[in-house]
């Protein structure tokens, strides 16, 4: 009788045993849930950030005589040049944001790959499709404004959405196209 008590004791004493390290076993997996779905966010926002630096002055602005305001037609035209980019990387960059400063505002203008121009503010010079200029090409865009710059600034977007605001170009003489 006193070997059947001391056998169930050791048998419990066993199964704590066991039901502690499973319980230790799940604790450590939801916390590492937890943690990873805070730190995964982060670290995609952290990698867009990155590739940003890829196309740091890769994606200008030229200031040209292309690069001008016309009053009469109140349109602006903006050169815009790409060189030296990646083969691999040309493709990150989805569309191109505009940003032309006026007195008291700003208008956003975005140019993508699709070509689509659903406002109707934005034209190229030649008229060829309205597309981001590829890897050694330039291109020039006619802009709809309503009044006569005082800035642009141009911003590279990538396909995961995130724009590339700490690498973009900007002028700040806006010369006349007279």
């Amino acid at each position: 009788m006193m070997i059947k008590i001391l056998n169930l004791k050791l048998n419990s004493r066993s199964q704590a045993e066991v039901v502690t390290t499973v319980l230790l076993i799940l604790i450590s997996i939801a916390a590492i849930v937890i943690v990873m779905s805070y730190i995964l966010p982060f670290i995609k926002n952290k990698s867009s950030e990155s590739n940003c630096f890829d196309f740091a002055g890769k994606i200008e602005i030229v200031n040209s005589e292309f690069t001008c305001y016309d009053a009469s037609a109140k349109k602006m035209l903006v050169q815009i040049g790409v060189k030296d980019i990646d083969a691999k990387k040309e493709s990150l960059v989805t569309s191109l944001k505009i940003m032309v400063g006026e007195e008291g505002g700003s208008e956003i203008f975005e140019i993508t790959n699709s070509g689509g121009n659903p406002a109707g503010k934005i034209s190229t010079y030649n008229g060829s499709a309205i597309k981001i200029p590829k890897n050694g090409q330039e291109k020039t865009y006619n802009l709809t404004v309503s009044k006569k710059p005082i800035s642009i600034d141009i911003y590279p977007i990538l396909e995961t959405k995130y724009v590339c605001n700490e690498i973009g170009s900007k002028i700040s003489a806006i010369n006349s196209c007279d």
